[in-house]
């Protein structure tokens, strides 16, 4: 498995493990080619949800700003996210925000923001 296949089995594990959806691999159109993304969580980050891709493949595609024009967040995540981590995950959720306005948000979310 490569960068992209351990991110996404980790996000698959957090979003059971949490409650939350998680939709992998997650495609957006783009002036008639297709933009492939990790993947994507919903419910946080923006109202349409938030986009997974990684800094390796960051420079040869228009990653963000094809996110950004769809209405989703997007998040270009590392090395540090090919293992899930409970912690860390639950962190990254709670700075990205709950956007969902017909549920309430899992009973660990806090909405603390990323603290460095």
């Amino acid at each position: 498995m490569n960068s992209l296949d351990h991110i996404s089995e980790a996000w698959k594990a957090a979003a059971i493990d949490l409650g939350f959806t998680f939709v992998a691999p997650f495609e957006l159109e783009d002036e008639g080619r297709k933009i492939r993304y990790v993947g994507l969580v919903r419910d946080f980050g923006s109202e349409n949800g938030m986009l997974i891709f990684v800094s390796e493949a960051f420079a040869s595609e228009p990653w963000a700003g094809v996110a950004k024009k769809n209405g989703f967040g997007y998040s270009c995540l590392g090395q540090s996210y090919e293992a899930y981590e409970r912690k860390l995950f639950i962190e990254t959720l709670d700075d990205w925000g709950w956007s969902s306005k017909d549920r309430p948000p899992p009973s660990w979310f806090t909405g603390a923001p990323w603290t460095t």
